[in-house]
C-alpha cells in the first residue's frame, strides 16, 4: 500500500508537474502574445498615424488643387468674356468697314455714271457740232381753217 501510494503520490507529483509545465506554457505563450499584441498595435498606431497624415496631406492637396481649378476656371470664363467682347467689337467694325466700302462703292458707281454721262454729253455737244446744226428763226405759219 505504501508503494501503492508513493506511486499515486509520484504519479499524482507528476501529473502535477506535467499540468504545472502546460500552465508555464500556456502562461509563456500568453506573455508572448501580450508581446506580439503590444508590438501590434504600436505598429497599428504607427501605420495609422503615418497614414493619417498621409490621408491629412493629400485631403489638403486636393482642396488646393480645387482652389487651383476653380481659379483657373474663373481666368478661363473671364478671358472668354473679354474675347467674346473683342470678337463683338471687331464684328461691329466689320459691319462698318463693309458700310463705308458700300458707300464708296455707291459713291464710286455714281462718279462714273456721271462721269460717263458727261463724256457722253461732251461728245455729242461739241463747239463744232455747234456748227453743224442750224439754227434758223422759228417761222409762225398760220393755220387758216375754210369753212
Amino acid at each position: 500500500m505504501i508503494s501503492r501510494g508513493l506511486r499515486e503520490e509520484k504519479a499524482i507529483g507528476l501529473e502535477k508537474d506535467r499540468l504545472f509545465k502546460v500552465i508555464n506554457e500556456k502562461y509563456e505563450n500568453i506573455k508572448n502574445l501580450q508581446v506580439m499584441a503590444s508590438s501590434l498595435e504600436q505598429d497599428l498606431t504607427s501605420a495609422f498615424i503615418l497614414f493619417f497624415s498621409e490621408v491629412v496631406e493629400n485631403l489638403v492637396t486636393v482642396e488646393k488643387l480645387i482652389e487651383d481649378l476653380e481659379k483657373a476656371k474663373h481666368m478661363i470664363e473671364l478671358e472668354i468674356k473679354e474675347k467674346n467682347k473683342r470678337i463683338i467689337d471687331l464684328e461691329k467694325e466689320v459691319s462698318g468697314l463693309r458700310n463705308s466700302m458700300t458707300s464708296l462703292e455707291e459713291a464710286m458707281f455714281t462718279e462714273n455714271l456721271q462721269a460717263d454721262e458727261l463724256l457722253v454729253f461732251k461728245h455729242y455737244w461739241k463747239p463744232t457740232n455747234w456748227k453743224i446744226i442750224n439754227l434758223k428763226p422759228f417761222k409762225q405759219t398760220k393755220i387758216s381753217h375754210h369753212e
